[in-house]
């Protein structure tokens, strides 16, 4: 999720990986601003040598470096056909003769705090994802395979309707014989439509059956197409699930909360998720047969887009939004069974703090909590050290500055200092923390002996960030023996 920043500060402490955006209103984007001012449009690939020089490792001077276990890392072949995904559903926008001048129009709107301008003009919104969203979403796709562990707890049964092997193999088959039409072959192209429908036609092994299949359900607050790609790169990790090698494949849905008009990329996005990739029709036999949609079926993931004010919310709004998400539902299930889900906040949090205050984003969090099902995550990722801070008081010069994770702690854990016992208790539900990392890094993978770097029409940057993740459970239960992890650097 590469959104925008209110703190687009003009002492050059924009997060060139962090950057985030507040999910309430256009009144505080965050701007990942290069501090030389480049908008990256560079001939480098990002993995070379020539490339990583000219990083911006933003807060590497910061914090003393403790070492605990990394995330697993996303292998090249991965990463590069995320950042495919991203530069084929924008290729209009990253090779368009317009894209330096109009990236350079999004930076000196965001610059100058003028949000709805950056944020309400469609061009200039799919400018701003296709610049900074691909290294995010491999972010968030690493942060996702690194808590994997704990997102077993928020995997729901769920009965889906499918269509059987046959009728996925035609599907494939059609597909595959279809990607290499252009606009410019519609008599192809309509050939292909007729032999779709005629290997698609009414046959008994092309009903849908019932089964019961694992699903992820997230609610991205503050999310948009890094968040969306992210689901999209962890899924198709996922083969099997861990506790059987027959198990169905897990499916993933996502709820993205923003308020800027992300609606339209989106739809494209998760459409070049699930479509086989434009292809070359002179590419080779070998180069076609490994030509595949990152996820298939298509039914492994589905989003919807709420354009909405998160502040404005409140207890009902979010229980409104997150609806069916926490409804178990099915034949076997009379009555429907309240199930946890993913709540996230990916680079949104430090700018509820630092913009709209202390007080509505305390009730935000509350109204949040008091909405989840009890089992459900909360995880928090953004800017680390310094660049995380909130002032407190009218005079910015006498102001005392707190950080993000200390307030996230004060409102989600707040205890009684004489028994130690939780007090921030929310109609009978509590946070208990399970992991927490002050500042890690993500980097994109590099050419090594003389192999190739990844490739991106423009320069991309690693990512700093610290992350949070916490479990919602039952006041009244039983204290458990603490599980968190991880309090230290990753200096990868």
């Amino acid at each position: 999720m590469v959104q925008g920043n209110c703190a687009a500060k003009g002492n050059g402490k924009g997060n060139h990986g962090g950057g985030s955006r507040r999910p309430s209103s256009h009144r505080s984007r965050k701007c990942n601003l290069n501090r030389n001012g480049n908008d990256g449009r560079k001939t480098q690939q990002p993995g070379t040598k020539q490339a990583q020089d000219s990083i911006k490792e933003e807060g590497a001077e910061e914090d003393e470096v403790e070492n605990y276990e990394p995330f697993p890392r996303l292998d090249k072949k991965h990463q590069q056909i995320i950042l495919n995904i991203f530069r084929d559903t924008f290729s209009d926008v990253l090779f368009s003769d317009t894209f330096t001048s109009t990236l350079q129009a999004v930076k000196q709107a965001l610059y100058e705090r003028e949000f709805a301008k950056a944020f309400g003009d469609p061009e200039y919104l799919a400018v701003y994802a296709a610049r900074w969203s691909p290294t995010r979403a491999l972010c968030y796709s690493s942060i996702l395979g690194g808590i994997r562990k704990h997102l077993d707890g928020v995997i729901v049964e769920e009965e889906e309707e499918v269509q059987n092997e046959e009728v996925a193999s035609s599907e494939k088959t059609t597909t595959e014989e279809t990607e290499t039409t252009t606009k410019d072959e519609a008599t192809e192209e309509e050939d292909s439509l007729t032999s779709q429908t005629a290997n698609l036609s009414l046959s008994p092994s092309q009903k849908t059956t019932t089964t019961v299949v694992p699903k992820l359900n997230i609610l991205s607050i503050g999310g948009g197409p890094a968040e969306l790609v992210a689901l999209g790169s962890f899924l198709s990790q996922q083969t099997t699930t861990p506790s059987s090698q027959s198990s169905p494949i897990l499916r993933g849905s996502i709820t993205l909360l923003d308020s800027a008009p992300y609606g339209p990329l989106l739809t494209l996005l998760e459409r070049s998720l699930t479509v086989t990739p434009p292809i070359s029709k002179y590419a080779s036999a070998a180069a076609k047969a490994a030509n595949v949609p990152l996820l298939s079926p298509s039914s492994r993931i589905s989003s919807q887009f709420i354009q909405r004010d998160a502040l404005e919310l409140g207890k009902e709004g979010f229980t409104s939004v997150l609806g069916d998400m926490q409804q178990q539902k099915g034949k076997d299930v009379p009555v429907p069974v309240p199930v946890p889900v993913l709540a996230t906040l990916l680079f949104t949090l430090n700018e509820l703090f630092t913009c709209s205050g202390i007080g509505l984003t305390t009730k935000f969090l509350l109204d949040l909590t008091a909405s989840l099902s009890v089992g459900s995550l909360l995880l928090v990722v953004d800017s680390p050290g310094s660049y995380s801070e909130t002032a407190v008081g009218k005079d910015k010069d006498a102001s005392k500055k707190y950080p993000m994770a200390w307030l996230l702690d004060r409102v989600l854990l707040a205890a009684d200092p004489k028994t130690g016992k939780a007090t921030a208790v929310v109609e009978g539900r509590k946070w208990k923390k399970l992991e927490t990392r002050k500042s890690s890094w993500f980097r994109l993978a590099e050419g090594r002996g003389g192999e190739p770097g990844l490739d991106y029409p423009i320069g991309l940057e690693n990512m700093r960030y610290q992350l949070h993740l916490y479990r919602l459970v039952d006041a009244d239960a039983p204290e458990e023996e603490s599980e968190e992890e991880g309090s230290g650097s990753d200096e990868r």
